[in-house]
């Protein structure tokens, strides 16, 4: 995956491992957002660092053609949302995580 800056995100947030991607720091929740045209789009909350990172992808996809995804492959994300699972979960997705949903979200 693509790397972010650990500098400060939106109302102190910090920044994930990913493109877009923020933790809030009471929640521990994932924010992504994305910057068009002068304007920051928030694009939802997310219990997963990995899907609120496709969820940016997509966005990016759509609004800037050039964008470097945090995710190349399926596999890729996949694989990602596995370590995520496990590790916030203990293996039982608690959000939806497929690939083709969150993207058309």
């Amino acid at each position: 995956p693509a790397g972010g800056s650990a500098a400060g995100g939106p109302d102190g947030a910090r920044r994930s491992g990913l493109t877009g991607v923020f933790v809030r720091p009471k929640s521990g929740r994932y924010n992504a957002r994305i910057g068009h045209r002068g304007t920051k789009h928030g694009l939802g909350e997310y219990l997963y660092e990995s899907v609120a990172g496709l969820s940016y992808d997509a966005a990016a996809e759509r609004l800037a053609k050039d964008s470097v995804p945090n995710f190349r492959t399926r596999d890729e994300y996949e694989l990602a949302v596995e370590r995520d699972v496990d590790a916030v979960s203990g293996g039982e997705a608690e959000e939806e995580t497929d690939w083709d949903r969150v993207r058309e979200a």
